[in-house]
């Protein structure tokens, strides 16, 4: 090997490393980004989480339940005269 050979493998050497470093550093600059956008979705999915939880708790009250009940579904408290026996 020459030393005008072994002069050009080193310099495409380092050429082909310094692309190799900036596709490295352009690939962390996209997971660096793709983490802050999944890292504000968990987030915004956790505080929607908190919101369904206290909504579904609202709604297992049972005096919220029957009031529901009574206003938006029309439903009335059945007197246990009204209810008759079947008998088979």
């Amino acid at each position: 090997m020459t030393k005008q050979q072994f002069a050009s493998i080193c310099i495409l050497f380092h050429i082909f490393f310094a692309f190799f470093q900036i596709y490295k550093r352009t690939r962390l600059i996209q997971f660096s980004y793709e983490k802050q956008k999944l890292e504000s979705e968990l987030t915004e999915l956790i505080h929607e989480k908190k919101l369904l939880s206290n909504e579904i708790e609202s709604l297992k009250n049972r005096s919220l339940l029957k009031d529901y009940a009574q206003k938006t579904l029309s439903m009335e408290k059945i007197k246990l005269t009204t209810i008759k026996k079947i008998s088979l």
